[in-house]
């Protein structure tokens, strides 16, 4: 009889310890090798920065940076954070591993690093269980554990990447759908007429021919929707050397823009007239070019110099100086987030990392000599 008794305790106490309601936070930081869980169930982001010491960067509710130790045992690429509410709450951190676009061997490494991460989540919180969470629009069954209020996510694509999603839910209204939210919210104003988007989160594409996915991820993250750089990757059949056919993309997330109720919009001439319209609504637009040397020369010259301007007009004066040539190399794409009337500049957006989240300002006759004459936007 005692017998019995103690194995229906034992069977108590493991399921209690596979719900991990009697894991101490210590225990589960030490072995993910970093204090990614709070004390006290405080996932505010100021006290996320303090205990994680990440050197996170990003803007609106994004942020993110590489990290390049191990989680659950094994080797970080990035980490990615989603925050909301007031004051900002963390309410979903994204890991990734392994990817094809970052590594030859991906294939074994994608592997290797989810059956360790698994082991090591199994030895925590007990056998996973299979699910689809609902924060992705990329509907994929993933081995799924639960601690306190947090729901654990192992993402694993054969060959491709290998993702860990924490997801804490945040107790607000529902999110207004794409074609109900008002995005001209979003719009910067100033004296020196310049008229730009801010909060389009930053993706960073890293040393990889990936500006197309990055790009995409941007836009689809600013409007709502958890869209990963690695995700349309995949589905773009991006090469890490050679990048990513503009088509193939398109082609590929029609099914996910047209749920999302968005609409894609083409046009050809980059000039003022055909943009001012879409950023006033608060909706960025692609752009195909080519980025050449001599374009990123007068990206720098316009950060430290631009801000030195009185006027308007004495800073059109100096781009009267100011040229690039016309070029066909190095195809590229970014987002044009803003115009200025009074200079004839556009405001840009790439995909380069924390320098490149606030606008850059480019003369429209300088964009015109290394544009494609494409250009796009995905609008609700």
């Amino acid at each position: 009889m005692m017998r019995k008794y103690l194995t229906a305790a034992a069977a108590v106490l493991f399921i209690l310890t596979s719900a991990g309601a009697e894991l101490p936070v210590e225990k589960v930081n030490a072995i993910l090798g970093i204090p990614l869980f709070p004390a006290r169930n405080n996932w505010l982001y100021s006290d996320f920065r303090k205990r994680t010491k990440l050197r996170l960067s990003g803007n609106g509710d994004r942020y993110y940076c590489f990290y390049r130790k191990n989680i659950a045992g094994a080797q970080a690429k990035e980490i990615h954070i989603k925050t909301g509410g007031s004051p900002s709450r963390i309410t979903l951190i994204s890991i990734t591993f392994a990817t094809r676009g970052d590594d030859r061997l991906a294939a074994a490494k994608v592997t290797g690093s989810s059956r360790v991460i698994s082991k090591n989540l199994n030895s925590l919180f007990g056998k996973s269980r299979r699910m689809t969470p609902d924060f992705s629009p990329v509907r994929i069954k993933m081995d799924t554990w639960k601690y306190r209020d947090a729901e654990i996510f192992l993402e694993v694509d054969k060959g491709e990447f290998t993702m860990l999603h924490i997801r804490i839910p945040l107790q607000e209204q529902p999110e207004k759908s794409v074609k109900k939210r008002d995005f001209s919210e979003n719009l910067e104003k100033n004296d020196f007429g310049d008229v730009y988007i801010k909060n389009i989160p930053m993706v960073d594409q890293g040393g990889k021919e990936y500006c197309t996915p990055a790009t995409f991820s941007r836009v689809f993250l600013y409007y709502g929707i958890n869209l990963d750089m690695h995700h349309l990757a995949k589905r773009g059949d991006s090469d890490p050397k050679n990048g990513t056919s503009i088509s193939e993309i398109t082609r590929s997330i029609r099914s996910i823009r047209k749920k999302s109720g968005l609409e894609i919009m083409k046009f050809s001439d980059i000039s003022i007239n055909d943009i001012n319209g879409h950023i006033d609504r608060g909706h960025p637009v692609f752009w195909l070019m080519f980025s050449t040397g001599e374009l990123e020369e007068l990206y720098d010259f316009s950060r430290k110099n631009r801000r030195l301007a009185k006027t308007p007009e004495s800073w059109k004066r100096t781009l009267k100086k100011v040229s690039v040539p016309h070029r066909t190399t190095r195809s590229h794409i970014c987002l044009i987030i803003g115009y200025n009337k009074e200079t004839d500049e556009i405001a840009v957006s790439n995909s380069w990392g924390k320098a490149h989240i606030a606008p850059i300002w480019i003369p429209v006759k300088a964009a015109k000599k290394v544009s494609q004459n494409m250009l796009f936007v995905l609008r609700p």
